[in-house]
């Protein structure tokens, strides 16, 4: 009964789609190309057909060391063993973009990104796949395995612009882009990079100055709920996992794994860090050394205890030398991506907005508890744990300091990258529910089409 409850409430608490808005007018001439966020595509086991993510009974990242220790299994971790970072692969592959997220087998579902899309149906506009694009089609989604590094999805983007172009015949052509969150940063890095790696191979903050190659084929676009400084949030998600829902967690153990996750991280002077007197802690999370001093991810002792007691019982022979050996990779790993991730971060922020070329558009949320800091504990020792960002009480989260934002995103980090252009939206939107609400689809849409007439359906 207890459970039925739960379950119950959930459904309620997730299912409370805005309703949509019907479009006429005229169409836009340029094709859409839509960008979903983190954890936004499905991802395919292809030799077994499970999809790994994009069904809640599906999940196999709850577990948080199994997948790690046992090669057969193949959870959303990825491997941590080969450098460079980015040729760790593994079998699970993007399908589609997460339009609905079914919860147990079509008890429930939450739409994500269907009302956009839906929309943009009701506006004569035909959706499309961009791996594989027909010349009847205007909208394009674009699926990418959201753990992987951004650069390379940038390329893979880049490399779909390019098709689109070709099947139009015309090698000008522009588009137009929409993307959510994370998918606004690989959005951005194509605009000012196009399909150069301009971060590997490189040290510190020695990153060239952008090319801007990208935005001569972008029209315009719109940013929804972007993290143009990178996110706390990332902070959060490698430190604690990623809450799902009551009882559903993705753990630490899979998302410390991510490339993407260290590509969030916001540079030194937009990571936030109080002590339990409210005052400033000064603390770079992108040196490996504050990750094991501060017990920071799977750092923590109490963690790494059990990590070990896990090794132990799968391999009664080896397993404290298997799991020396795995403290060793998973440091090296680390380290890695931290470095990756700060230059990514830096070649983010040599953007100068006067050289873009591109229409910028902000959709941005307010009036939701956002996190801003992390609280730095008394207890710093070695493997102690000592960095929280959120407190839990009956299966749910608040945070220790907030900001107003969306959520995820703060008002005061969307307001630093207003384009010249003064194009911005801001309402009380949550961050995951950004493109669903009708207001944002109107103002996307005025603005793809100046002068078309807009009218909210009745219901």
């Amino acid at each position: 009964m207890q459970n039925r409850l739960i379950i119950t409430l959930v459904l309620f608490l997730l299912g409370c789609a805005p309703r949509s808005v019907l479009f006429t007018g005229r169409h836009t001439e340029n094709p859409i190309i839509i960008i979903p966020g983190i954890m936004g595509t499905q991802l395919v086991d292809p030799q077994t057909g499970n999809m790994v993510w994009g069904k809640m009974i599906n999940l196999r990242a709850v577990d948080p060391h199994r997948a790690l220790l046992d090669t057969a299994l193949d959870g959303l971790e990825l491997p941590t063993d080969r450098r460079p970072i980015t040729a760790n692969r593994d079998r699970l592959v993007p399908k589609s973009m997460l339009t609905e997220f079914e919860i147990i087998n079509r008890i429930g579902e939450v739409k994500v990104y269907r009302e956009l899309i839906n929309t943009f149906s009701q506006c004569g506009l035909k959706p499309g796949d961009i791996e594989h694009c027909r010349q009847q089609e205007n909208v394009f989604l674009f699926p990418y395995d959201w753990r992987r590094d951004l650069v390379e999805t940038a390329q893979i983007l880049a490399d779909r612009i390019r098709q689109i172009q070709l099947l139009s015949g015309d090698p000008q052509q522009k588009v137009t882009i929409i993307a959510h969150s994370m998918g606004g940063l690989i959005a951005k890095y194509y605009l000012m990079y196009g399909d150069a790696d301009v971060i590997s191979g490189r040290t510190g903050d020695k990153i060239p100055e952008p090319t801007y190659a990208g935005a001569a084929n972008v029209d315009r676009i719109f940013y929804l709920g972007t993290p143009h400084d990178g996110s706390m949030n990332a902070l959060k998600s490698l430190n604690e996992g990623e809450y799902i829902m009551p009882f559903v967690t993705v753990s630490k153990w899979a998302t410390f794994t991510m490339p993407s996750l260290y590509e969030l991280i916001p540079l030194p002077q937009y990571q936030f860090f109080i002590n339990d007197r409210n005052e400033a802690v000064e603390l770079n999370l992108f040196r490996l050394g504050a990750w094991e001093t501060n017990g920071f991810s799977i750092f923590s002792s109490s963690d790494w205890q059990d990590f070990q007691k896990e090794c132990s019982l799968l391999y009664p022979h080896d397993g404290d030398e298997r799991s020396r050996r795995l403290l060793t990779e998973f440091e090296s790993f680390i380290e890695a991506a931290l470095d990756r991730g700060f230059r990514f971060q830096t070649a983010l922020q040599q953007l100068e907005p006067d050289r873009l070329s591109t229409e910028r558009f902000i959709i941005a949320g307010t009036g939701e508890p956002t996190l801003s800091a992390g609280l730095v504990t008394g207890n710093r020792s070695l493997h102690e744990g000592g960095i929280r960002f959120v407190k839990h009480k009956f299966f749910r989260e608040s945070y220790y300091f907030n900001s107003e934002g969306d959520g995820t995103v703060s008002l005061d980090q969307q307001l630093r990258h207003l384009p010249p252009e003064g194009h911005i939206l801001t309402g009380s939107y949550l961050h995951k529910n950004i493109p669903s609400y009708p207001e944002v689809q109107q103002f996307i849409i005025e603005h793809l089409t100046p002068g078309t007439r807009t009218e909210k359906i009745r219901g």
